[in-house]
C-alpha cells in the first residue's frame, strides 16, 4: 500500500473517531440541557396549579361561610317538615344553594 494512501485512510479514521466522539459529547450535553429544561418546566406548571388550587379553595371557602350565615338557610335548617311554610323554605334554601 501506497504511502499516500495509508496517509488518507489514517486521516480519514482520526477524522472518523474526531467526528464520532464530538458527536456524542454533543448529543450527551444537547440531553443534559433537555431534560433540565423539561424538569424545570414542569415544576413551574406544579406550583401554577398548585396557586391555582389555592385560591379556588379559597373562594370555595369564603363561599360556605358566607352560605353558612345566610339567614334563608338558617330558617330552613330550623324548621320542622311539619311546619305548613317548609315548602317554600325549602324552595328559598334550594335557590339560594343554586345562587351560591
Amino acid at each position: 500500500m501506497k504511502i499516500a494512501n495509508r496517509l488518507s485512510l489514517w486521516f480519514f479514521i482520526v477524522a472518523a473517531v474526531f467526528v464520532g466522539v464530538s458527536l456524542l459529547t454533543f448529543y450527551m450535553s444537547a440531553k443534559t440541557s433537555l431534560e433540565e429544561a423539561i424538569n424545570d418546566h414542569l415544576n413551574t406548571t406544579a406550583q401554577s396549579r398548585t396557586y391555582h388550587i389555592e385560591t379556588f379553595l379559597r373562594a370555595n371557602e369564603e363561599a360556605a361561610k358566607q352560605l353558612s350565615k345566610s339567614i334563608i338557610v338558617e330558617q330552613f335548617l330550623l324548621a320542622s317538615k311539619k311546619d305548613e311554610d317548609y315548602d317554600q323554605k325549602l324552595k328559598e334554601a334550594l335557590q339560594r344553594l343554586d345562587s351560591m
